[in-house]
């Protein structure tokens, strides 16, 4: 099912309905899954409400929805949530994921994945991307964020997991 379709879905199901009827100034903010053994997870698509700075997130599988309770947001203390527009995006998952397979296979050769991680958002600096990110089997986490628009990569980060652990 594309990205497309599933916020579409979203959208127009009855839970979604009432909730935003309480919720009139929230806007779709992402929308995230993972990739795993070639099984896809549930769609999750978040829409952020600025009066509170927290985040719904509605979890979509199989015509259902799951609302999950509001949560603060993962970002630095001044950055500024913008809304995504899904029409600006050109470029299905499946594309995306070629294009960055293709950059993975050519700058890092030797990082195989094992897991994805795949959020497209607007990041004010960079747009509307597919911010893609491979756990690989060497224990690295390789992030490429790829323009939604034309499929170019604009920005890439390689750094080992062990990385995070210092931090």
């Amino acid at each position: 099912m594309t990205i497309k379709i599933a916020i579409e879905k979203v959208e127009k199901h009855p839970e979604f309905l009432k909730w935003k009827e309480k919720n009139k100034d929230s806007f779709l903010s992402y929308v995230f899954t993972v990739l795993e053994e070639n099984a896809q997870s549930d769609w999750q698509i978040g829409y952020y409400n600025k009066d509170n700075d927290k985040i719904t997130t509605f979890a979509f599988k199989d015509n259902n929805i799951t609302i999950m309770p509001d949560e603060e947001v993962f970002k630095k203390e001044d950055t500024k949530i913008v809304e995504l527009n899904i029409e600006k995006v050109n470029i299905s998952l499946d594309k995306a994921l070629n294009y960055a397979d293709e950059f993975q296979k050519k700058e890092f050769p030797n990082e195989e994945s094992v897991k994805i991680i795949v959020i497209l958002q607007n990041i004010p600096e960079l747009n509307t991307i597919w911010n893609i990110t491979y756990i690989t089997k060497s224990f690295n986490v390789l992030n490429m964020k790829i323009d939604a628009d034309n499929g170019k990569i604009v920005k890439h980060h390689i750094s080992s997991m062990m990385d995070f652990r210092k931090e």
